[in-house]
């Protein structure tokens, strides 16, 4: 009988193969592979007659018995034995899959832990070493996470999106250059040393870099910090502008006339000069003072160094902080100090600014005036009179023995539940004043 085509095998089955004499399965009971017959019965294979011994021996070919080559057979047991066992898994290797899974979930979920814990406790020591050079410098220094315009550092001359900047001399440093550039560079000086040799001839304090924008330069009448770099020279006193390339000696060496807004400037010389002929001079002079933490009634004592009727005081706040103000002016004038008494302007910043609208100074204020037209309007403003009243408050009964109380009215006062809704709300702003920031928040407090 002609051998079988090789294309067969993959149609065989697995089948127990009995013996007929123990009527069990031969081979120990493991299966054979037989083959199946083809799907297709010819009538006539091609190359032998239909009369052909072949084709007669045995009667039809379903009758036929198949055979299989033994060398066939043990490949395909062996190959079914394989399959069987790569099957069979190992008795601890799924013990060490779910050691490994445990391993994997368990670095997943500490690994990014361990790292903020790591950022924050890192952040915490970059703050610590901020606050003791800010505790110790003599610059105003703030720190931002994110400069409003391209920023270069003064020490390093690199691009920086965050840092910290002197809110008094403009310099603007990376976290890294801090500490250098607290030693390199002097912050503008309020007032100058007793010893110094230009106490009148007060000079250039000239900055690098960072210069504001629409700037020019007084030399060649070209644009300054057009180029994206640290470049150009400005002066903290005048704001002058320089180029590089236009910087001379004799501008180094030039006196400054404090530029525009020198009337609203005091020279450091003359404070100088005021603190030789005074007894105390332990006085700590300043041009811009935070009422939360120095009274109005000892900011206004400064005043009392200049010549008379010539100071003026720019009152950022709302009405609350303005009635403070003229309240601390009344008192001046109580002291006999009514020559220093100085011009009250204001910037308004409160909730109503009912007063800050009578005088003309607007209802509100969002920084939609650059600050240098702020100062313009309080050196070009008229001075004029506001009347200010006393109110008396007093107990009836025939045995009253509290004191009357009295107020400074400015506008208008009032008595019943508005005058209730206001002290309510001055006392919550009091307990909270972090709640109480925004001038819209604040509106609706009082709708409520």
């Amino acid at each position: 009988q002609r051998a079988r085509p090789l294309h067969w095998l993959p149609h065989a089955k697995r089948v127990p193969s009995r013996d007929p004499a123990r009527g069990g399965a031969r081979n120990g009971g493991r299966p054979e592979a037989v083959p199946l017959e083809p799907r297709h019965q010819h009538k006539r294979e091609s190359g032998a007659p239909s009369g052909s011994p072949e084709r007669q021996e045995g009667g039809r070919d379903g009758d036929r018995e198949p055979k299989v080559d033994p060398l066939v057979s043990l490949l395909v047991e062996s190959s079914l034995e394989k399959m069987e066992g790569e099957k069979r898994p190992a008795p601890y290797e799924g013990l060490f899959a779910d050691g490994h899974l445990i391993l994997w979930t368990l670095c997943s979920v500490l690994l990014p832990v361990f790292i903020t814990f790591w950022c924050s406790l890192q952040r915490s020591r970059r703050q610590l070493h901020r606050r003791d050079i800010f505790r110790k410098s003599k610059h105003g220094w703030r720190d931002t996470d994110l400069f409003s315009h391209p920023t270069y550092c003064c020490v390093c001359a690199q691009h920086i999106l965050q840092g910290a900047f002197c809110d008094c001399c403009g310099l603007r440093v990376d976290e890294g250059c801090l500490k250098k550039a607290d030693k390199r560079f002097q912050c503008k000086e309020i007032m100058l040393k007793s010893d110094s040799k230009a106490l009148d001839a007060m000079q250039h304090h000239w900055i690098r870099g960072n210069v504001p924008l629409c700037s020019y330069c007084v030399v060649c009448k070209q644009q300054c910090g057009s180029q994206p770099k640290l470049c150009d020279y400005r002066c903290i006193w005048c704001q002058k502008t320089v180029h590089d390339e236009c910087m001379k000696n004799s501008l180094k060496n030039e006196k400054c006339d404090f530029g525009e807004f020198k009337n609203l400037i005091i020279p450091p010389g003359y404070l100088t000069s005021i603190n030789q002929m005074r007894k105390d001079r332990k006085t700590d002079y300043a041009m811009v003072f935070d009422v939360t933490k120095t009274p109005p009634v000892k900011a206004l004592q400064l005043c009392t160094l200049l010549p008379y009727y010539s100071a003026r005081v720019l009152v950022c706040g709302g009405d609350g902080t303005v009635g403070w103000v003229l309240d601390a002016v009344d008192e001046m004038k109580i002291k006999g100090q009514e020559k220093y008494i100085p011009q009250v302007a204001v910037l308004p910043l409160g909730t109503g600014n009912d007063l800050s609208n009578t005088l003309g100074w607007g209802t509100g204020y969002a920084g939609e005036i650059p600050v240098a037209q702020v100062l313009r309007n309080v050196m070009e403003a008229d001075g004029i009179k506001l009347d200010r009243w006393k109110v008396q408050v007093t107990n009836k009964g025939y045995y009253n023995l509290r004191k009357p109380k009295e107020f400074t009215m400015n506008n208008y006062f009032s008595v019943g539940p508005d005058a209730l809704m206001a002290l309510n709300f001055h006392a919550h702003r009091e307990k909270a004043p972090s709640l109480f920031s925004s001038r819209i928040l604040n509106k609706v407090c009082w709708i409520k």
